[in-house]
């Protein structure tokens, strides 16, 4: 976890309007062990240069002390680059800050590195090294000024415990911060095990309510249409005279195509169905056949020529029911009228009008009433658009302009 979030962090793009985006990784920690080196190089030199026990004018007497003040800003220094060591060996990190941070004379390494320690919920060696390097600092105190010109014993426990209860504050605060961090990265993992969860119950219901549509439909419609097949059938085997049959053979085979249909779409609701079950939807090629059929049962059709041009299949699935909407409304509502088809394709555009002209009021047949919504569904879902209404002198006309991408 911590390293996809990691590369997450260091993939993201500068915001625009930064000068420079700041160092990620390696670089960051380059930078941090730079600014630390040389905050605690500062840090050594204003302490050395603070305290009681070096001359006026020049260095201690002592060789070891000598040297050891005068190396102090070069080792306050080097002591950052063990920070580099905090992710891998925190205690190490720690330990070692600690030591050389007591022999320059600063501590900023070992603070950070001891919030590192409290981070990773260490509180055993961060303890074990706060006390320790509270007690050996007291110590050096007491051993660089010596018993006559050091501090009254109250005033080095009060030394010692000010020191220990800042280490503990920089501990609980790296303790804080890596809990609030774990309680961020399990929230996020369990919100995104909630939409996991959320998204598979999603699909499990609208599963399990497209197969029972698909049931329902087999049950009702498909059933249905079985029985207007074979009672045709049978009109056509018995019946007397040629129209008769003729027409009872258009019905067939009009129930046939119906029950064909219905079967490519119960193999869509079905996502268990059989690749053979699973009929492509009708496009333009087979708009030559629904006027043929709508013409065989007695509606005077006239259509143009198909369009020359390639059509996505989108929209010649589109404009198949356009047609077929518009065919079966003029069927219902005026089917002694005389029926227009005109295609016309242009340049990312196929424009299909289907008019039919005035005609006497016939009864109505029964429908569910939701042809042109969703015909005008299908329009919006191409980007385009969908005109219907009376014309002058009588009719209906249906217009829809069919948009595509050109490539």
């Amino acid at each position: 976890m911590k390293t996809q979030t990691t590369a997450r962090i260091s993939a993201a793009e500068p915001m625009s309007g930064a000068a420079l985006p700041w160092p990620r990784g390696r670089a960051a920690s380059v930078c941090l062990v730079l600014a630390v080196g040389l905050l605690d190089a500062l840090v050594a030199l204003v302490a050395i240069g603070a305290s009681s026990w070096l001359p006026q004018g020049g260095l201690p007497a002592d060789p070891w002390l000598a040297a050891r003040a005068g190396l102090a800003p070069v080792t306050a220094f080097g002591t950052a680059g063990f920070l580099l060591l905090r992710r891998n060996r925190p205690v190490a990190a720690a330990a070692l800050t600690a030591a050389l941070g007591l022999a320059s004379f600063s501590g900023l390494a070992f603070f950070l590195a001891l919030y590192h320690l409290g981070k990773r919920r260490s509180f055993a060696p961060a303890a074990a090294l706060a006390v320790a390097s509270a007690a050996l600092t007291v110590l050096d105190d007491l051993m660089l000024n010596g018993p006559a010109g050091g501090r009254p014993p109250a005033e080095l426990v009060a030394a010692f415990v000010l020191l220990l209860v800042l280490l503990a504050a920089v501990c609980a605060w790296g303790a804080y911060r890596g809990q609030r961090l774990r309680t961020l990265e399990a929230l996020r993992q369990r919100a995104e095990a909630a939409e996991a969860a959320h998204a598979a119950d999603a699909g499990r219901i609208r599963s399990a309510e497209r197969q029972r549509i698909a049931r329902e439909m087999h049950d009702t419609i498909a059933h249905r249409m079985s029985q207007v097949a074979v009672q045709a059938a049978a009109l056509e085997l018995t019946a007397t005279d040629k129209d008769t049959a003729g027409t009872a053979a258009a019905v067939r085979g009009s129930a046939r195509k119906a029950l064909e249909e219905l079967r490519g779409v119960l193999g869509v609701l079905r996502e268990d169905a059989l690749p053979d079950h699973r009929q492509a939807a009708p496009g333009l090629g087979e708009l030559p056949g629904l006027i043929e059929g709508w013409r065989s049962a007695g509606l005077l059709v006239e259509a143009g020529p198909l369009p020359a041009d390639a059509v996505p299949p989108a929209v010649g699935r589109a404009a198949y029911r356009i047609v077929q909407e518009a065919l079966t409304n003029a069927a219902r509502y005026a089917p002694a009228s005389t029926v227009t088809v005109t295609l016309t394709a242009g340049p990312g555009t196929l424009e299909v009008a289907v008019e039919n002209s005035a005609a006497p009021p016939a009864g109505e047949l029964p429908g569910a009433g939701l042809g042109l919504v969703g015909v005008a569904e299908r329009v919006r879902a191409l980007g385009g658009d969908l005109r219907h209404g009376p014309v002058p002198g009588g009719g209906f006309r249906l217009y829809a302009r069919l948009p595509w991408e050109e490539r």
